[in-house]
């Protein structure tokens, strides 16, 4: 098990709040690729390994209420490309196609909770696995976020997601 600290997202954003532990030294609410920069310098002088970045409006599963403020791709990049620079590993939950291609372009080590806007093809694969980027579905999210009865509707309409289930599974 790896721990990773802290979760960057911006004012607006998800996962946005002070409820759970913060350190009150690093910002984890970078406006400017200047202040996101800082802030993983930051958290590597104090011996943090990895980073988390919500980069999501979450316009998968709010309809019909108003998407919340996404980050911005030049705070995501310089996110990431410090993390790289420090050796730092970079999980990024950007659950839609073009989110997650361009993190993974940026140096992204991991795409948390997946893609959900549309099907993973094989050059999406290819990228992956050419920047050794860890792919982490997470299933249990959609039950709270998008309600499980719709989420696992969708989900069994996909041939790819049908057939790699167990027969019994389906019933």
């Amino acid at each position: 098990i790896y721990a990773t600290a802290p979760v960057f997202t911006i004012k607006g954003g998800w996962w946005e709040g002070d409820d759970f532990p913060v350190d009150p030294g690093v910002t984890r609410y970078p406006e400017t690729p200047d202040e996101a920069r800082e802030a993983v310098r930051a958290l590597h002088a104090k011996g943090i390994t990895r980073i988390k970045l919500m980069v999501d409006d979450m316009g998968w599963c709010r309809d019909p209420l108003p998407r919340l403020r996404k980050m911005d791709a030049g705070v995501m990049n310089a996110l990431l490309d410090e993390a790289k620079k420090l050796r730092m590993a970079a999980e990024v939950h950007s659950p839609t196609a073009a989110d997650a291609a361009t993190a993974v372009t940026g140096g992204a080590t991991a795409l948390v909770h997946g893609v959900l806007d549309e099907r993973v093809d094989a050059p999406f694969i290819e990228s992956l696995l050419s920047g050794e980027v860890f792919y982490m579905p997470t299933f249990c999210l959609f039950h709270f976020l998008a309600g499980a009865d719709s989420f696992i509707s969708r989900a069994l309409t996909d041939s790819v997601f049908r057939n790699s289930l167990p027969p019994e599974t389906i019933g």
